[in-house]
């Protein structure tokens, strides 16, 4: 199965260089119910007896899972596909995105997943799932250096230390 996350962030407009990112508070699966994390899931695929039918593109399914989760209207051009996370039996392309403060206040709950606006230097005082306090941090780097190729996380990179890590 193969997912894809997304990591929208604004700059806060009264303190130049102090930006805020849209993060979910997960209700399913139960690893991550209770815990932040960016917004995404699944990438669809129909299939008719062995025989895929439709399926989206990385960027599509981004476009339409934040749409989902936010009520927001965003474009493919506005995301920058910054990673692949291989996972037991599929990956998760990771994207990163910026957004005008204000469109940014816009965004809203649309499920029992709730949106959180939190300042990036503070995501880990607000339960994030491990894995973001280097996750957060390298899609803020990508916002501005997008011309880095894509990274591939294999599972022996991923860091075991949580949120002790430095990004």
């Amino acid at each position: 199965m193969n997912y894809v996350v997304g990591f929208a962030f604004a700059e806060y407009p009264r303190t130049p260089g102090v930006f805020y990112v849209a993060l979910i508070r997960k209700t399913k699966p139960d690893w991550q119910k209770g815990k932040l994390n960016g917004i995404g899931g699944k990438i669809g695929c129909e299939m008719n007896f062995d025989v895929k039918t439709f399926e989206e593109t990385e960027h599509e399914a981004m476009v339409r899972e934040f749409k989902e989760e936010t009520g927001t209207e965003t474009n493919a051009e506005s995301w920058i596909y910054f990673a692949d996370m291989k996972i037991p039996g599929g990956k998760v392309a990771m994207f990163t995105g910026q957004m005008e403060w204000d469109k940014f206040l816009a965004l809203k709950t649309t499920s029992e997943e709730v949106v959180n606006l939190l300042r990036v230097d503070r995501v880990g005082e607000y339960e994030p799932l491990p894995n973001l306090a280097w996750i957060v941090p390298m899609a803020k780097f990508f916002l501005h250096n997008s011309t880095m190729p894509a990274l591939t996380i294999e599972e022996q990179d991923v860091p075991a230390c949580g949120l002790s890590c430095e990004p």
